[in-house]
């Protein structure tokens, strides 16, 4: 037991040794962090203390508990992925602990109070967040979802590795494409075939694309098919950001290799329309037929169908001007400024048609402001 104490101890030393010598550029991400947390906050409470309130005191409140659940599942997959990397990445105290001979019994206490650390510092924060701010669960609400986000946790941890286990098969690529094209090629199949985090992303969004249907068959009015058609592209969007984050983990292997900024950047904003443009065929295409079924053809669908189009394909679109912006290692990060970039942006699309200029400017910023920042990353 002490031991295991100790490790911990040399853990936790470890961290904040990092945090000593990466101060600046910590201080930095910690300072944007905050910068977008807080203006996420000033509009999470305008809408929800001044618009919804004026509405319906109970949509109020659902769409307080909606939140909450947000943050709930995305407290459990943190957890599963901070735990997940403590066991298989192979710079962690735990594999060095392994390869050094360290007794079993101690390696085993060793992730087992981790693991434990790890759900206490990300669980307990999200509680408190949710009953001062959100709604109030009784006690044994909050223990039984509490079970259900250790065993979320848990699943990731080990459905994670899987992943990794099954992304040391071969995949091929051809011989004929320049480093831009393999590069590209070697993302998506990892994107679609391998990663089961980026995948369980996609069958979010898949589900969708489901109450999408549902909303053009009840003819649910437009807002709601925006609601639907934005999240649907947003989890594409987060499927993006966990993979590219983990990439450029691992940067330096293209960087070795003699991969330019220019190349690596362009393979990102050609990743990202890729899959935002499937992601945005799919939804609309789902919801266009639908609706044709149900109520008939006219210019107001097809109108309609285009708007989702561009709802759903807007998060991903923009995540390549915003990738290095601050810190793409961080995928939370690039999720939080894909929501508050795309929600304006599909907001302004679904006001005017002419708000679809901003892309190319957008586009033209984020390649001109993130000039050389891929040798930094």
């Amino acid at each position: 037991m002490k031991k295991v104490v100790y490790l911990l101890g040399i853990h936790s030393l470890s961290f904040f040794h990092k945090l000593r010598h990466e101060l600046v550029r910590e201080l930095v991400v910690g300072f944007c962090t905050l910068i977008l947390l807080a203006l996420f906050y000033y509009v999470f409470n305008d809408f929800i203390n001044f618009q919804l309130r004026n509405i319906s005191l109970a949509m109020r409140d659902r769409f307080a508990e909606t939140l909450a659940w947000i943050l709930v599942l995305g407290a459990s997959f943190a957890a599963g992925r901070t735990i997940r990397r403590f066991f298989v990445d192979a710079r962690s105290l735990l594999r060095s602990t392994i390869l050094l001979g360290e007794d079993p019994q101690c390696v085993k206490g060793l992730g087992f109070f981790h693991g434990i650390m790890v759900l206490l510092l990300i669980y307990l924060p999200i509680w408190i967040l949710i009953d001062k701010k959100l709604v109030q669960w009784s006690l044994a609400k909050i223990f039984s979802i509490s079970a259900c986000m250790i065993l979320i946790s848990l699943s990731v941890r080990f459905l994670k590795q899987t992943a990794g286990e099954q992304a040391k098969k071969e995949l091929y690529i051809p011989w004929s494409h320049s480093s831009r094209k393999a590069m590209l090629w070697w993302r998506l199949q990892i994107l679609f075939k391998r990663n089961r985090l980026t995948q369980f992303c996609f069958l979010l969004s898949l589900l969708c694309v489901a109450s999408l249907i549902a909303a053009a068959y009840l003819s649910l009015p437009f807002p709601a098919v925006f609601i639907l058609s934005f999240w649907g592209g947003f989890l594409a969007t987060c499927a993006l950001c966990f993979q590219l984050a983990e990439d450029l983990e691992a940067s330096y292997l293209e960087k070795s290799s003699g991969v330019s900024h220019y190349d690596f950047l362009s393979m990102i904003f050609l990743l990202t329309l890729l899959v935002g443009t499937l992601s945005g065929l799919v939804h609309s295409s789902f919801w266009f037929f639908t609706k044709i079924l149900c109520n008939g053809f006219s210019k107001e669908i097809v109108a309609d169908a285009l708007r989702v189009f561009f709802i759903t394909g807007i998060p991903s679109w923009v995540l390549a001007s915003l990738i290095f912006q601050i810190d793409g290692r961080r995928s939370v990060i690039s999720i939080l400024l894909c929501f508050l970039v795309g929600i304006f942006l599909a907001t302004a699309v679904y006001a005017s048609w002419f708000a679809l200029a901003l892309l190319p400017l957008i586009a033209y910023y984020g390649f001109t402001t993130q000039e050389g920042r891929f040798y930094r990353a």
